[in-house]
């Protein structure tokens, strides 16, 4: 079971990106998994997402990690499975992709 609260970097209109102990962890939804992201990476494209992101939201694209939870209708994975992909708002401790965006390693 996730945390209610996770750290994360988000995007502020001031600011750019900061880091934050005290963002809500997502919810899953139809069609996707949460996943507790264990690597991330940046690449240039991140550098542009701080501009188009709504305040307050997490960044990045590129993850590794383990699924914590899976949305109801979603059965190609199971919690546990190691998967990569990719979803927006990758650099934080959890991140809820669609099931589309993420394989099984």
């Amino acid at each position: 079971m996730a945390p209610k609260k996770m750290k994360a970097f988000v995007g502020d209109a001031v600011k750019g990106r900061v880091f934050s102990e005290n963002v809500s962890t997502p919810k899953v939804k139809l069609g996707h998994v949460l996943v507790k992201v264990h690597y991330s990476s940046l690449n240039p494209f991140d550098s542009k997402l701080p501009g188009v992101t709504v305040h307050g939201k997490p960044i990045g694209l590129d993850l590794t990690g383990v699924v914590e939870e899976v949305g109801e209708d979603v059965s190609e994975f199971s919690v546990g499975d190691r998967v990569f992909g990719n979803a927006l708002g990758s650099l934080a401790e959890y991140v809820v992709c669609s099931a589309k965006k993420v394989a099984k390693i």
